[in-house]
């Protein structure tokens, strides 16, 4: 399994849960997306030929999707 699935998992468990408050669960969330970002485009970097140049575009719709998932479950 990927392990940014299981970090954002994680985040997000503990942001139902209540065990952070206020920023840290911001700043938490932030992070979260950040990294799980940059882990699901060096995956799909590494799994297509030629994509090295196009990581940006690749991690665009990874982070918006990941963005709106956190914001369902932080608000």
């Amino acid at each position: 399994m990927n392990t940014a699935i299981i970090v954002h998992s994680y985040t997000v468990l503990s942001a139902v849960v209540g065990m952070c408050r206020g920023l840290v669960k911001l700043i938490m969330a932030a992070v979260t997306v950040l990294w799980c970002t940059r882990s699901c485009t060096s995956l799909m970097a590494v799994l297509v030929p030629h994509a090295d140049e196009h990581k940006v575009l690749v991690a665009y719709p990874c982070g918006l999707i990941y963005v709106a998932f956190s914001l369902l479950v932080v608000f």
